[in-house]
């Protein structure tokens, strides 16, 4: 997005999915990134990429039960993924730790033992040494781009 366009000021935050489609139907945002599709016919959607998110660890553990009861960080990764989670592992202990942002969850991870779903290909090869894969089911993610359709049809976004 930044890349091709030039003098344009660049904000990013996080909100709620709900609230992504009320600020783009109000004009408060211009274009949004989302791991899930908009249900506004006004909100216009392209799919721009898709990853595997994969259970690594730091432990010695090397079986997906006792990962997900201990130390376990759980990254939201959308709707899509919360289902998937709760019918693949339904309920386990608690998590450690809940955040929206892989960094966080990997600076926990480098710096205490524990374990995560992230997009192993995305690591450093430094991070990348710094955990263990597991062998778990995996769960294929979505990145969408949403604009307002007026936006979309005019050649704005």
């Amino acid at each position: 997005l930044y890349e091709s366009s030039t003098g344009y000021l660049y904000k990013t935050e996080t909100i709620a999915d709900g609230s992504i489609s009320e600020k783009l139907l109000g004009h408060q945002i211009d274009v949004a990134l989302s791991y899930q599709t908009p249900k506004h016919d006004e909100l216009s959607c392209w799919r721009q990429l898709s990853f595997d998110i994969s259970l690594v660890t730091t432990t010695s553990h090397t079986e997906t039960e006792p990962l997900l009861n201990d130390q376990f960080i759980y990254l939201d990764w959308g709707k899509a993924y919360q289902l998937w989670f709760v019918k693949q592992f339904g309920e386990i202990t608690p998590p450690v730790m809940e955040t929206t942002s892989v960094d966080i969850a990997l600076d926990y991870l480098l710096k205490k033992d524990g374990s995560a779903f992230i997009p192993y290909e995305w690591l450093t090869e430094e991070q990348q040494a710094a955990v263990t894969p597991v062998e778990a089911p995996s769960f294929q993610q979505h990145l969408y781009l949403i604009t307002y359709q007026e936006q979309a049809d005019s050649g704005e976004t």
